[in-house]
């Protein structure tokens, strides 16, 4: 019964992407908080420093970190992972949205000739887009624009510091330019 506790609650923390309170771990698995509690102190006092993961007590939670002593080699994972998962079709819409934003779905598709709504929700799920209101024409469509973490990926404080276009169109130099610089 207390190792199937404790497997629920390494689960719930495993999968949590904030501290998550003892109280609400003792919820979700209907559980006495004491029994909780004595999980998360035997979790933190049998950690070992070579695990990959660490239990800390964050504020009134907990939550599993990535050990200091390894985050360059997960640092180098990521960038590796975050760069690929973003695909040319992607680039395209998310440089359209950075140049022209605010921006409708269906000025996206008119520039790029095709459907974008799979490379929108991508950059959706990614935090390098967001809505920003509605516009006034018929059916109100979704505005979009920019993030800070795209800012952030970009290495940029401003949107002042995207490459120049020249002309007033996209072409495969310019989402080749900007595909080059977020995979930076």
């Amino acid at each position: 019964m207390v190792d199937d506790l404790k497997g629920k609650v390494q689960a719930i923390l495993f999968v949590s992407d904030k501290p998550v309170e003892p109280e609400k771990i003792a919820q979700v698995t209907v559980s006495e908080i004491s029994a909780v509690r004595s999980i998360l102190k035997g979790l933190i006092d049998t950690q070992v420093e070579t695990n990959g993961y660490l239990l800390k007590k964050v504020g009134s939670g907990y939550r599993y970190y990535i050990n200091p002593r390894y985050s360059e080699v997960v640092k180098t994972l990521l960038a590796q992972e975050s760069r690929s998962q973003i695909s040319l079709a992607a680039f395209e819409v998310l440089a359209i949205i950075a140049y022209l934003q605010p921006v409708t779905r269906s000025r996206i598709n008119d520039i790029r000739g095709v459907d974008s709504d799979s490379s929108i929700r991508s950059l959706l799920d990614k935090d390098l887009i967001r809505a920003r209101g509605r516009a006034p024409l018929p059916g109100s469509p979704i505005l979009y624009i920019t993030t800070e973490r795209f800012l952030e990926r970009l290495g940029i404080s401003s949107l002042k510091e995207l490459p120049v276009i020249e002309g007033d169109k996209f072409g495969v130099d310019d989402f080749a330019r900007i595909k080059e610089k977020l995979s930076q």
